[in-house]
């Protein structure tokens, strides 16, 4: 069989690391893989491929497109946050594989429709967790050519390591043995909210001093990164909060389990968060809103899941959404800080259900991610 993961850049980040998993998992079972980019923005995470000659970038050409495709009798094109010429393709016999990795809120009503049309070529779609499922086919009616849901993976060896030069401890962040240490590690961005955990400190400050926030994750958005600077900096819950860059990600789990107490993701909306799994496999407690894959851990982490800042996604705008992005007060502000409150309050406890639930996480592994995938290529 031969594959060719198509994307629109590759850079960095949790969808590029999917693929190349994807691309290693398609090269083990014995197929060519092949990855190819609408543009030139092409980052490190290229030098991992097993040859830096599988990477194509066709430059949004039609016509290298199609000249690749044959030169290496491409069968099937799995594609990622890309559409180039997959209608076309279809009609070229090409199989179509498409991995849905977002809901894509931020798209108008027109936005959608057009997109979902698509897609309607696809002989598959594949989402990358229930949430992103149910509000796909409840905004579209979405039904054609099948839906299937497959978790991301996640190679979790990597967070078994320990080292001796680890950059980020408890004493370098100014927290104390008895702080209670809660910690949300995503880029900086609208859909992600860090703004609303300003508001949610700012709660638990009087009666829960022992509560610190910190958070991981470069700019991403300047201009959400920037106001939030500004809105903690004049926050009289600012001394209770921290703020560093990304480390380089072999750290992540001796971070997760030396430093953090409680793993939370207040998100708007979002597809699927490997940070989430890696949290659950250090045995961290998590505070989650109801979006991305917090239904699909709820039965088998230690894990709060609180509503959403806003009643119903399906009535909001991208314009609204944005609105809603930057308060501090929303209405689950409360329910976040009683549930931060809770587990803090019961640590060990809610430490001791999370271990006991690692052996399940560790099922959502980047082998049976690749297996599943696998298993639907071969029923084309």
């Amino acid at each position: 069989m031969n594959v060719a993961l198509v994307v629109s850049s590759f850079e960095k980040g949790e969808l590029e690391q999917v693929v190349l998993d994807l691309y290693y998992g398609y090269k083990k079972n014995g197929w060519n893989a092949y990855i190819m980019s609408q543009t030139r923005n092409i980052g490190d995470i290229a030098k991992e491929l097993d040859d830096i000659r599988d990477i194509f970038i066709f430059d949004g050409d039609p016509g290298e497109f199609i000249r690749f495709c044959g030169k290496h009798k491409i069968e099937v094109l799995h594609y990622h946050y890309n559409t180039f010429m997959m209608t076309g393709n279809r009609k070229r016999g090409y199989k179509i594989l498409y991995t849905m990795h977002n809901a894509y809120a931020w798209m108008s009503a027109p936005q959608i429709s057009a997109y979902s049309s698509v897609l309607e070529v696809a002989n598959k779609v594949v989402p990358v967790s229930s949430f992103v499922e149910n509000y796909f086919r409840t905004l579209t009616g979405f039904s054609a050519g099948g839906i299937e849901t497959i978790p991301n993976g996640v190679d979790f060896s990597e967070l078994d390591g320990k080292y001796d030069d680890f950059p980020v401890t408890r004493k370098s962040l100014g927290f104390a043995d008895s702080d209670v240490v809660v910690a949300g590690i995503a880029s900086f961005h609208p859909a992600k909210h860090q703004v609303g955990l300003i508001g949610v400190m700012e709660k638990l400050q009087e009666d829960h001093p022992e509560i610190k926030l910190l958070l991981v994750g470069n700019e991403g958005d300047k201009d959400y990164h920037n106001y939030f600077m500004k809105l903690l900096d004049r926050s009289p819950a600012k001394e209770n909060i921290r703020v560093i860059p990304y480390f380089d990600h072999k750290y992540m789990g001796q971070f997760l389990r030396d430093v953090v107490d409680i793993f939370t993701l207040p998100a708007l909306y979002y597809g699927f968060s490997n940070a989430v799994l890696e949290a659950a496999y250090c045995a961290k407690p998590m505070v989650l809103t109801n979006v991305g894959n917090a239904e699909d851990m709820k039965d088998i982490a230690s894990c709060k899941i609180v509503k959403t800042a806003y009643e119903d996604l399906y009535e909001l705008s991208p314009e609204e959404l944005l609105d809603i992005s930057l308060r501090k007060r929303n209405r689950n502000t409360k329910e976040l800080a009683k549930a931060f409150s809770g587990i803090a309050k019961d640590l060990d406890a809610y430490k001791a259900k999370a271990a006991k639930a690692v052996e399940s996480v560790s099922e959502y592994n980047t082998e049976r991610m690749v297996e599943k995938y696998i298993e639907i290529i071969e029923e084309f």
